[in-house]
C-alpha cells in the first residue's frame, strides 16, 4: 500500500503471477516496448498405481488400478490502485490477469492491445483391471467355476479458460491501440464510461474443451450352473418394470403399462400353478450346466467445446470505434455481451459484425460381444432327465451423436444504441436492443437467425442359436433347436432457432438507414407498440429481401425381436425370447403341426415430429425502398409489392421449438412394451391351451354327457372370448398393436390408435356395412383407406408398411394349412409364425416392422384364423368376434383392389393414397367411428390406466374398486336383465349411451351430490351417472325387489 507507483522501462515491463496493490494513488506502468501482465504456471503430476490380491479356499482375485495425471494451473497477476495506466511503445498484453482501479483505468499502446485468457489444463489416464478365479457369482441365479477378467481404461483431457478483467469501479475505462484491440473471454467494465478504439476491435469467445475416451473389456470362461424358476422370473420382471417406469419420466401411459405388465405376469404365474402340470408349476426349477466362454468389448469417445464470451459493460456509456484502416477497420463482436446504462455506440469505417459463437459436442461408441457353450440341462417336460446342450450368441452396435448450439451476441443500451458502419452491418446470431436504435449502414444490413442442431443415430443387433439333444437313457423326449435375432435402431434430427436475431427497441423506436440491401433471414426489426403508435419507426433501404427459417424436430426408432424353435418343448426366458435349454416354467410356446414354435414377435416403434417457422418481419413503421429497379431485379417484385407482402406482425415470430427426442424415455418405452408383448403372448397361449384341454374333455368318452357338455360350453366360451377374433382377444390385440405402434404416444394418441386397430379388426365386410350407413363418399373412402392401409395412415404410421403387412399375412395364410382344422394352440402358433415372418421381411425391406406386424396380426387373427357369422352391423362381436372379408367381390378385397374400385369417386392411383393426407383420415376417423367402437377403446384405455371416478370417461369407481372392477361387478349383477347384450363390454357401452343420450320420454332428476338419475318407462330402464358424466349403474327395477307399488313410484321416491 502507499502513494503513486511508477514503473518505467526503456524496453519491456513484464508482471507474471504477481500483485501490485495500492490503497491510494495510481499505478503507472510505462514502457518503450511492451507491457505484459500475465500468469505464472504451476505444473502438478500424479502417478498412483495399486495392486491387491485376495485368495480363499474356493476363489481368488487380483485387482490392479492406476492413474497418471498432469495438470497445469495458471496464477494470474493483479494490478490494483485508485487509478491505473498501462502505456506501451509497442504492445500491451493482459493474460488471465486483473487490472482494476477505483477510478480511471487506461490502456494505451502504439500497436496492439490484447486481453485474453490463461488456461488450466488437465490430462489424465486411468485404468482398472480385475481378474477372478475359482467360484464366481454372476449376481443372479447362476454361479461359475473358472476365470473372469474386467478392464476399464479412460483417457481424458480438458482446457479451462481464466478470463482477464479490466475494470474501473467508479471511473472510466479507456482502451486505445494504434492498430488492433482484441479481447477474448474477458471482462471490461466501467462504473461510468467505457471507450475502446483501434483500427480494428474484436470482442470474442474463448473455448473450454473436453475430450474423453474409454475402453471396456470383459472375458469369462469356465463351467456355469444356471437356474430358472417362474417366481424368480416374476420378481425380475417386476423390478425391471419399476426401473423402466422410473426412466419414463412421469409418462402416465408407460407407467400404467408397466404396472399392467407386472399384473399380467402375476396372472400367468397363477395359470401355471392352476394347470396341474408339474413342468408349469411355480415351484419347478430348471438347471443348466455348461462349459463355455463369453466376451464383450466397448469403446467410446466424447468431445465438447463450450464458448465463454467476453462481457463489456458501463454504468453510463459504451463507445466502440474502429477507424484508421479504411474499409478494413471492422468491429467484430462474437458470442459476447455489451451493455450500457445510457448510450452505446458501435462505429466502424468498415464493417460491424455481431455474430454468435458456436459450441459443439459429439460422442461416438461401438460395442460387440459373443458367447458359446456346451453342457447339459436337467428338467421335466417334453424332455425328462439330462439333455446335452450347445449354444452360441453374439451382438454388436454403435451410437453416434453430434450437437451444435449458438451463443448469441447481445448489445444493449438503456437509452440509445447507435450503429454506424462504412461497410456492412451484420447481425448473425445477435440481438441489438435499446429504448431507441439508430443505424446508419454504408453497405448492406444482414439480419440472420441461426439454428441449433442435434443429430443422433444408433443401432444394436443380436443373434443366437441353441440346441438340446435328448439321448436315451440319459433323457427321454425330443431334441430341439431354438434361435433368435434382434435389432434396435434410433435416429433423431433437430434443427431450430434458439433465439431470433434482430433489432429490438422500446418506445424510442428504430431509425435505420441502409445504402445497400436489407436482408432478413428469420430476422426481425421490431419496437414497442407505443413506438408504432407514435410513428417513430422507419427503415430506408435501397432494396429489401426477406425469408423465413423452417425449424424441425423428429425422431424414429424401432425395436424388433424374433425367436422360435423346432422340436421338443420350446419355452421362453424371462425376457420373452424363445428358449429350449432352460426356459422359465409356464412359458411353453404354442406349436404348429409342423413342429415349429415361434414366440410372439416384439416389433415396436417410436416416432414423433414437430415443426415451427422463424418468421422475418418489420413491425409498424415507414418502410422505404429507394432503388425500385434493383428491387425488381433482385426479387421480381416492385418496391410496393415487396412492402405489401412484408410481415408486419412481430409479436410472435421466434418459432421456438424445443427438442422432443429423449433417448432414455424411448428405451424405457421399448423395455416396458416388449415385456408387455411377452406377457400377453404367454397369457393368450395359456387361454389356447385351456380351450384345447376343454375341447379334449368334451370329446372324452370316459366322462358323463353332463361333464362333456360343461366342458364343451367352457371351450366355446373360451374361444368366443379369447380365440382369434374373440371378443376380449380383439380388445387385447387392439391394445397390443396400439402400445407397440408408437411407445412414446400420449394417452390420447394411444386411444386413437387402439380405436383404429379395432376398426381394422372388423375387416372389409364390417367396414363396408359401416360405410353403407354413412351418406358420404369421402367418409367411405376414408374408412376403406383404414382397411387398405391396415390402419396405418390413421395411426400416423407408414401406410405402405401397413398394407404390406396385411397383404403378406393374407398371402402366407393361403399357403399354410386351412384354419378350419386347427386347434386353438395351432392357431396361436400360426399367428406367431406369420407375424414374425412379416415383421422380419418389413425390417429387411426398410419398412416399419411394428406397423407391418400389427397389420399382419390383425389380418391373421380376424380374416385368416376364423370366419364370423352375420351381425357386422352391430359393430361389437357376439360370441366369436371379427369379420371375414367377402372374397371375389369387386371393391371389397381392399388389400389388392385399386383405390378407384374401392370408391368410384376416388382418383386413379395407388390404393394407399385414396385420401389427400393422413390428417384428413384422422379427422374422419374422429367423426365417423361408431360410438360402440369408441366405447370399446375407452374400455381398453381405462383398463390399462385405471383412474378414479372423477377423471374416468368409462365408469365410476368406489373406495374399494377401480372403474373396471366396478363396471364388471354391475355387469355381472344386472347384465342378465338385458337379453340384447351378450357380454360386459356391450352392457357398459349401452349404459354409457343411455346416460349420455337418454331416449325421448326419459325422466331425470338430480341429487344434491350432483348424481343424475334416469328412468325410461317405455323400456323400464333405470340408471345413474355421476356429476363427472360417467355411469354408476343401469338396471331394470322390479317392484318385487324395491317394494314400491310401481317402478315409477320407485323413481319418484329417489332423493
Amino acid at each position: 500500500g502507499g502513494d503513486t507507483v511508477n514503473l518505467v522501462s526503456g524496453k519491456d515491463i513484464s508482471v507474471s503471477g504477481s500483485t501490485i496493490s495500492l490503497d491510494k494513488g495510481n499505478a503507472n506502468l510505462l514502457a518503450a516496448g511492451d507491457v505484459n501482465v500475465g500468469a505464472a504456471t504451476e505444473t502438478h503430476e500424479l502417478n498412483a498405481h495399486e495392486t491387491h490380491s485376495r485368495s480363499g479356499v474356493l476363489s481368488g482375485s487380483k485387482v490392479a488400478s492406476g492413474i497418471d495425471q498432469t495438470a497445469t494451473y495458471s496464477q494470474g497477476s493483479t494490478i490494483s490502485a485508485d487509478g491505473v495506466t498501462l502505456a506501451g511503445g509497442r504492445d500491451i498484453n493482459v493474460t488471465g490477469s486483473h487490472v482494476v482501479g477505483t477510478n480511471d483505468v487506461t490502456l494505451k499502446a502504439a500497436r496492439d492491445v490484447t486481453i485474453k485468457t490463461s488456461q488450466d489444463t488437465v490430462q489424465s489416464s486411468t485404468y482398472y483391471e480385475k481378474k477372478e478365479m475359482g467360484l464366481l457369482s454372476d449376481g443372479g441365479l447362476s454361479v461359475s467355476i473358472g476365470s473372469r477378467s474386467m478392464t476399464d481404461g479412460q483417457q481424458s483431457a480438458s482446457v479451462t479458460n481464466n478470463g482477464s478483467a479490466i475494470g474501473a469501479l467508479n471511473g472510466n475505462v479507456s482502451i486505445r491501440a494504434g492498430n488492433d484491440v482484441h479481447a477474448t473471454g474477458s471482462v471490461l467494465h466501467a462504473g461510468s464510461d467505457l471507450a475502446v478504439a483501434g483500427k480494428t476491435v474484436t470482442l470474442d469467445s474463448a473455448y473450454d474443451t473436453m475430450s474423453l475416451a474409454e475402453q471396456q473389456q470383459y472375458r469369462q470362461a469356465g463351467v456355469t450352473v444356471g437356474l430358472s424358476n417362474p417366481v424368480i422370473a416374476l420378481a425380475q420382471t417386476g423390478k425391471q418394470m419399476v426401473e423402466a417406469a422410473g426412466k419414463a419420466k412421469g409418462d402416465p401411459r408407460l407407467t400404467a403399462l408397466a404396472a399392467a405388465t407386472t399384473g399380467l405376469a402375476t396372472k400367468n404365474l397363477y395359470d401355471g400353478a392352476a394347470s396341474g402340470n408339474p413342468a408349469q408349476s411355480p415351484t419347478s426349477v430348471g438347471i443348466n450346466i455348461s462349459l463355455g466362454a463369453s466376451k464383450s468389448d466397448s469403446q467410446s469417445q466424447a468431445q465438447a467445446s463450450t464458448a465463454q464470451g467476453s462481457t463489456v459493460s458501463a454504468g453510463r456509456n459504451v463507445a466502440i470505434t474502429a477507424t484508421g484502416a479504411g474499409a478494413d477497420s471492422d468491429i467484430n463482436v462474437i458470442g459476447s455481451t455489451m451493455s450500457a446504462g445510457d448510450k452505446a455506440l458501435l462505429a466502424a469505417d468498415g464493417n460491424v459484425n455481431l455474430q454468435a459463437a458456436q459450441s459443439t459436442s459429439s460422442q461416438h461408441s461401438t460395442n460387440s460381444g459373443g458367447s458359446f457353450g456346451v453342457g447339459v440341462s436337467i428338467g421335466v417336460g417334453s424332455q425328462n432327465g439330462i439333455a446335452f446342450t450347445a449354444g452360441v450368441a453374439g451382438n454388436r452396435g454403435h451410437a453416434d451423436g453430434e450437437s451444435r448450439t449458438w451463443t448469441n451476441t447481445h448489445v444493449t443500451a438503456g437509452e440509445t444504441l447507435t450503429i454506424q458502419s462504412g461497410g456492412d452491418t451484420t447481425l448473425k446470431g445477435a440481438v441489438a436492443s435499446g429504448k431507441q436504435v439508430v443505424a446508419d449502414v454504408g453497405g448492406n444490413l444482414n439480419v440472420e437467425s441461426l439454428q441449433d442442431t442435434d443429430h443422433y443415430d444408433s443401432k444394436q443387433q443380436s443373434a443366437g442359436v441353441s440346441v438340446s439333444v435328448c439321448v436315451p437313457p440319459f433323457c427321454y423326449g425330443s431334441s430341439s433347436v431354438a434361435g433368435n435375432v434382434g435389432q434396435q435402431k434410433m435416429n433423431s434430427d433437430y434443427a431450430a432457432v434458439g433465439e431470433q436475431s434482430g433489432i429490438k427497441t422500446g418506445d424510442g423506436g428504430f431509425q435505420v438507414n441502409v445504402k445497400g440491401n436489407t436482408d432478413l433471414k428469420g430476422g426481425v426489426i421490431a419496437s414497442s407498440d407505443k413506438a408504432v403508435q407514435d410513428g417513430v419507426n422507419s427503415l430506408t433501404t435501397a432494396t429489401l429481401t426477406y425469408s423465413d427459417i423452417e425449424n424441425h424436430a423428429s425422431y424414429d426408432a424401432s425395436s424388433i425381436g424374433l425367436s422360435g424353435g423346432y422340436g421338443g418343448s420350446i419355452g421362453k426366458n424371462q425376457k420373452g425370447t424363445a428358449e429350449n435349454v432352460n426356459p422359465v416354467a409356464g412359458t411353453t410356446l404354442p406349436k404348429g403341426d409342423g413342429g415349429f414354435a415361434v414366440a410372439p414377435p416384439v416389433a415396436l416403434s417410436a416416432s414423433d415430429d414437430a415443426s415451427s417457422t422463424t418468421r422475418s418481419g418489420i413491425n409498424g413503421g415507414v418502410v422505404t425502398i429507394t432503388d425500385s429497379a434493383k428491387q425488381l431485379q433482385f426479387t421480381g417484385k416492385t418496391a410496393d409489392e415487396t412492402v405489401a407482402n412484408l410481415n408486419r406482425d412481430t409479436s410472435d415470430t421466434g418459432g421456438v421449438l424445443a427438442p422432443i427426442f429423449d433417448k432414455e424415455k424411448v428405451q424405457a418405452g421399448f423395455d416396458i412394451t416388449s415385456q408387455f408383448v411377452n406377457q400377453v403372448g404367454t397369457f393368450v397361449a395359456n387361454r389356447a391351451a385351456e380351450a384345447d384341454a376343454a375341447k379334449a374333455a368334451a370329446n372324452n368318452p370316459n366322462l358323463t354327457p353332463e361333464q362333456r357338455a360343461v366342458a364343451q360350453q367352457k371351450a366355446d366360451q373360451l374361444s368366443a372370448d379369447w380365440g382369434p377374433s374373440g371378443t376380449y382377444r380383439q380388445v387385447l390385440t387392439a391394445l397390443s398393436v396400439a402400445a407397440g405402434g408408437n411407445v412414446t404416444n400420449s394417452m390420447g394418441q394411444f386411444a386413437q390408435n387402439a380405436t383404429v386397430a379395432y376398426l381394422q379388426e372388423l375387416g372389409t365386410n364390417g367396414v363396408k356395412q359401416i360405410a353403407d350407413h354413412l351418406d358420404s363418399d369421402t367418409a367411405r373412402a376414408a374408412l376403406h383407406a383404414i382397411v387398405g392401409c391396415a390402419g396405418a395412415a390413421a395411426g400416423s404410421q407408414s401406410c405402405g408398411a401397413g398394407a404390406m403387412g396385411a397383404a403378406a399375412s393374407s398371402v402366407l395364410g393361403t399357403l399354410l394349412k386351412p384354419a378350419e382344422g386347427l386347434t386353438a394352440t395351432e392357431r396361436e402358433a400360426r399367428d406367431n409364425l406369420v407375424t414374425s415372418l412379416v415383421a422380419g421381411v418389413a425390417e429387411a425391406s426398410g419398412l416399419n416392422p411394428a406397423t407391418a406386424a400389427g397389420a399382419a396380426k390383425i389380418e391373421v387373427e380376424n380374416n385368416q384364423a376364423s370366419q364370423m357369422a352375420d351381425g357386422a352391423s352391430q359393430f361389437l362381436p357376439k360370441g366369436m368376434g371379427g369379420y371375414f372379408g367377402e372374397p371375389g367381390k369387386k371393391g371389397d378385397g381392399v388389400i389388392v383392389d385399386n383405390a378407384t374400385e374401392l370408391d368410384p369417386s376416388a382418383k386413379a392411383g395407388s390404393l394407399i393414397y385414396p385420401m389427400p393426407d393422413a390428417k384428413t383420415v384422422n379427422d374422419w376417423i374422429t367423426s365417423i367411428i361408431p360410438d360402440q367402437a369408441k366405447g370399446l377403446v375407452d374400455y381398453i384405455t381405462t383398463a390399462v390406466r385405471g383412474g378414479d371416478g372423477d377423471k374416468s370417461t368409462f365408469w365410476s369407481s368406489t373406495k374399494d374398486k377401480t372403474p373396471v372392477e366396478n363396471a364388471y361387478g354391475h355387469s355381472t349383477k344386472h347384465g342378465g336383465e338385458f337379453s340384447e347384450y351378450q357380454n360386459s363390454v356391450q352392457y357398459v357401452q349401452a349404459a354409457r349411451d343411455f346416460v349420455n343420450n337418454p331416449p325421448a320420454g326419459t325422466l331425470t332428476k338430480t341429487r344434491p351430490n350432483g348424481d343424475t338419475l334416469f328412468y325410461d318407462p317405455s323400456s323400464n330402464t333405470f340408471a345413474v351417472k355421476t356429476k363427472g358424466g360417467v355411469p354408476k349403474t343401469m338396471f331394470k327395477p322390479d317392484p318385487a325387489q324395491h317394494g314400491y307399488p310401481t317402478n315409477l313410484d320407485y323413481f319418484n321416491a329417489q332423493k
